[in-house]
């Protein structure tokens, strides 16, 4: 279709804005998709089973799984979903898990299975989060827990997250 319309005619843009917004807007004007929980999850959950189905090698997902991973959350968000989305989706939960894990591995904290949160005393916190990296890394966990949950993430990064 011919977009030269729409930098001359500002009218036209919202109107068109208009006509394709839905309740489940999911890709901003710059092609990047806006993850929300329903995605976020499907993309966990189609991972988790082809992880359990022993498809993936490394941090490597066979191409059928990836494919079809595409197809499913472009269905879900009613739009393209890029390997560009997954790829950026995935390093930050990779990020967020290890610095997960990382925190969870230090003596003087504890780790609630059931509300998937670390617990600490408030001068462990001080302590720890006077470090700017440390602070930059964990400062987020001391009153939330991992944006996802910890077991699917475990299925599907912890297997080619080096731990020590």
């Amino acid at each position: 279709p011919d977009h030269s319309q729409s930098y001359t005619n500002p009218s036209h843009i919202r109107r068109a804005e208009k006509d394709c917004e839905s309740s489940f807007k999911t890709e901003d004007t710059k092609g990047q998709l806006r993850w929300n929980p329903a995605l976020d999850n499907l993309l966990l959950d189609v991972l988790v089973e082809a992880a359990r189905e022993g498809k993936k090698t490394g941090k490597r997902w066979d191409t059928a799984v990836w494919n079809n991973l595409l197809a499913t959350l472009s269905d879900k968000a009613s739009e393209t979903v890029k390997s560009a989305h997954v790829e950026n989706r995935i390093r930050q939960m990779r990020n967020e898990y290890t610095s997960f894990v990382e925190l969870k591995q230090k003596s003087g904290v504890s780790y609630d299975p059931t509300k998937q949160t670390i617990k600490a005393s408030d001068d462990y916190w001080k302590e720890l989060l006077s470090n700017p990296k440390d602070k930059k890394n964990y400062k987020g966990f001391r009153d939330r827990r991992l944006k996802w949950d910890y077991e699917k993430l475990s299925t599907v990064i912890g297997n080619s997250h080096a731990t020590g």
